[in-house]
């Protein structure tokens, strides 16, 4: 923030002490006036920007990466099927597909819904799948929808 005043207050005086020559000045030396004015401008904005974009960097933050060793894929597939059967009760109620307007097909499976079939909504975005596919889908460790790519849960 200090670095941002002090380049606007450095733009500010600089307009300020050209604009006050200006009027005392030839027509070669006033454009030359005008290109350094110009050139300074251009610095003081570059380096504002480039504090901007630093300052945003710095909130970004990165998902931890995790590494496993040979022995740990099985406790890794363990907690994705808990953390799928735990997302599948926050989901809302599944339905049945009743009608020949319900008739789509699903996004995962790309099978198209059957009279009877229970079908799933992903809830936060209200894409439906079929049940078991949203299941498999949530517990291979996807949390987010296949079509949007909204996530169930942040």
């Amino acid at each position: 923030m200090a670095a941002t005043c002090w380049c606007i207050t450095f733009v500010i005086f600089a307009l300020l002490i050209l604009v006050s020559f200006v009027t005392h000045l030839t027509g070669r030396l006033i454009y030359l006036a005008c290109v350094v004015g110009l050139a300074i401008l251009f610095l003081a904005i570059k380096f504002y920007k480039a504090e901007t974009i630093t300052k945003n960097n710095a909130n970004d933050f990165e998902l931890p990466v995790l590494y496993l060793r040979r022995g740990e894929d099985s406790a890794r597939r363990r907690a994705e099927i808990e953390i799928g059967t735990w997302a599948m009760g926050l989901l809302p109620p599944a339905k049945s597909v009743e009608s020949d307007e319900d008739m789509r097909q699903c996004p995962i499976c790309m099978e198209e819904y059957t009279r009877g079939e229970s079908i799933q909504t992903f809830g936060v975005c209200e894409h439906d799948f079929h049940r078991s596919c949203l299941c498999s889908w949530l517990q291979r460790g996807k949390s987010s929808c296949s079509v949007c790519r909204l996530y169930l849960f942040v």
